[in-house]
């Protein structure tokens, strides 16, 4: 019987020891989005890695149920993401068929953004930014005080970032809650441009108002603001 236990000691030993010395596997990362928010990229620089095509010549054509002001997006299965002013915010497969379509209260002009883990982000104008499940579910939703135009852009840490007609720069963390928000002043204070992320975090809007703010990403707290009005 001591034997035996002694056998059965050398075998725990031998496997605790090279599940010390021997790294886990690697998670393998997901495919990043080839084009995940407005203009390509946080820094909104609208520059693509891919070349385009040579010709121009018709693929397909989907028809919404209105205009379409909104930019697509696209993930990295392919999935193309775009905003109607018929209230609905539509998946298509990259054949051109529709994958899914998800009906919000107001017309949606906002750009969809792909979040790291495929949640798509979309502002409508009943106030409300959408946050969609890849199959079309919904996963969560924020309300602000206004329409929204902006297309939401998300930083190097899962925020996300829009604004509204309601004056105010909102950032929410990646669950949908509020991280804080920020109100541009001055009449008109409407707000309807995307914001785009610096390299540094910081976060860039105009205003109606005729100002170019820069807001700190962390607290939210003005970096500077442009000291003259355009127009």
């Amino acid at each position: 019987m001591r034997r035996l236990a002694l056998a059965a000691l050398c075998v725990i030993l031998t496997l605790a020891f090279f599940a010390a010395v021997i790294p886990a596997p690697a998670q393998a990362e997901s495919p990043a989005a080839p084009w995940p928010v407005f203009r390509g990229n946080p820094q909104h620089t609208g520059r693509s890695p891919y070349t385009g095509p040579s010709t121009a010549s018709l693929r397909w054509s989907y028809k919404t149920g209105n205009s379409v002001r909104s930019s697509p997006a696209v993930a990295a299965d392919g999935t193309i993401y775009v905003g109607s002013s018929d209230g609905k915010v539509y998946a298509i497969d990259p054949d051109g068929s529709l994958k899914w379509a998800y009906l919000t209260g107001g017309a949606v002009e906002s750009s969809p953004a792909i979040a790291s883990d495929g949640t798509i982000l979309c502002g409508s104008g009943d106030g409300t930014l959408y946050a969609l499940k890849p199959d079309g579910n919904l996963r969560w939703t924020y309300a602000a005080g206004g329409d929204i135009q902006s297309s939401p852009t998300i930083g190097p840490d899962g925020a996300a970032y829009f604004t509204s007609l309601d004056s105010y720069l909102y950032a929410l963390n990646p669950n949908g809650t509020l991280k804080w928000k920020f109100q541009a002043t001055g009449p008109p204070m409407a707000l309807r441009t995307s914001p785009a992320v610096g390299p540094d975090g910081t976060i860039h809007f105009g205003s109606d108002n005729g100002k170019l703010y820069a807001i700190k990403s962390g607290d939210g707290s003005p970096k500077w603001t442009s000291p003259y009005q355009t127009g």
